[in-house]
């Protein structure tokens, strides 16, 4: 890393083929990208039958239409613009359900009562008319756009998979601990994308 250096010695050092960045994250993603093409992954073969990428914020329902349109598995789930419509929705995906806001452009629903587990037929009405409640209060009534009734799960590990397209790497891969936790627990790998099977489990480990 550079640090506090004068322009000149930055070009001396330049002209000698030593290698300068100003800051240590991208000293890393330098290092990093050297260390991977000593190593490129096994080709990924693109998939061509993506849907259009979206060009506004989207919901959770939405984005979660995207994925399945891109042949990902999801909860089965109901987006719902009345919560009179709960009762039946959540019978549709199994009997038991998060019923969570379905809004745009927020994080950590959680934290503003705008989501309910284990919600079964009897108390479905009421957990709807809860999220909408919380949602609006916290993140105002134009961010949401109805209630997204999903079939419960119980996973083993919750995981956060994220892909970002980073102005210097380019398109990153993260895979990290923890669901409303993940903040806490600070367990994240990344990577460059693509990434075939072998390098998505090396993230896993």
């Amino acid at each position: 890393s550079a640090g506090p250096m004068s322009l000149g010695a930055i070009r001396t050092l330049g002209r000698a083929g030593v290698a300068v960045v100003s800051e240590p994250d991208r000293c890393a993603w330098a290092l990093a990208a050297v260390l991977r093409s000593l190593h490129p992954p096994a080709a990924v073969a693109p998939q061509t039958d993506l849907p259009a990428a979206p060009t506004a914020a989207l919901s959770e329902g939405e984005l979660k239409a995207l994925l399945v349109a891109a042949g990902l598995p999801v909860p089965a789930s109901r987006l719902i613009a009345d919560p009179a419509e709960a009762v039946q929705a959540v019978i549709a995906v199994g009997g038991r359900a998060v019923v969570k806001a379905d809004c745009v452009g927020t994080v950590h629903k959680t934290e503003a009562s705008a989501v309910r587990l284990g919600i079964v037929p009897e108390t479905a009405v009421a957990a709807a008319h809860a999220v909408l409640d919380g949602a609006r209060a916290a993140f105002g009534a134009g961010a949401v756009r109805g209630v997204l009734v999903e079939r419960q799960l119980d996973p083993l590990v919750e995981l956060l998979v994220s892909v970002r397209d980073d102005p210097q790497a380019g398109p990153v891969l993260t895979v990290a601990l923890g669901g409303t936790l993940v903040e806490v627990l600070g367990d994240a790998a990344s990577c460059l994308a693509p990434v075939d099977e072998a390098g998505a489990r090396e993230l896993l480990h």
